[in-house]
């Protein structure tokens, strides 16, 4: 497990599915600089099928609606380390449910889908195998 104030890594090596949750606000730069500490720390093992972020004990904090758009520029700039894996994001706030729907309207090399539960993502990522 690696943490950070923000953000909280856990890998389970049997279902192959790195866990990421987030506290508290966060902005377009808390979710690229904490994948950049991902990638850097090789958090995403060869073989990995998929990442679980976990958003419900923190909230989308960004400056305009449009910033969702860093988001699926950034997959795209690392497909070395997401080609081919499922992101399932995860958050119950109506207001924060928007930010995923639209990142999946630019998956290109992964797939990603909005869950109001940890769960129902776990099962989607495990279907896929």
């Amino acid at each position: 497990m690696i943490s950070d104030e923000k953000f909280i890594y856990v890998y389970n090596n049997d279902e192959k599915i790195l866990y990421k949750s987030y506290f508290g606000n966060i902005t377009i730069y808390d979710i690229t600089s904490s994948w950049d500490i991902a990638i850097e720390q090789q958090l995403i093992p060869q073989g990995t099928i998929g990442v679980i972020n976990n958003f419900l004990e923190a909230r989308f904090d960004f400056n305009s609606l449009n910033d969702f758009k860093k988001i699926p520029e950034y997959y795209q700039q690392n497909l070395n380390a997401f080609s081919g894996l499922r992101f399932a994001i995860v958050t119950v706030s109506p207001k924060d449910m928007v930010v995923p729907v639209l990142v999946k309207e630019y998956d290109k090399g992964y797939e990603s889908r909005p869950f109001s539960t940890v769960e129902a993502a776990r099962q989607w990522i495990l279907e896929r195998f």
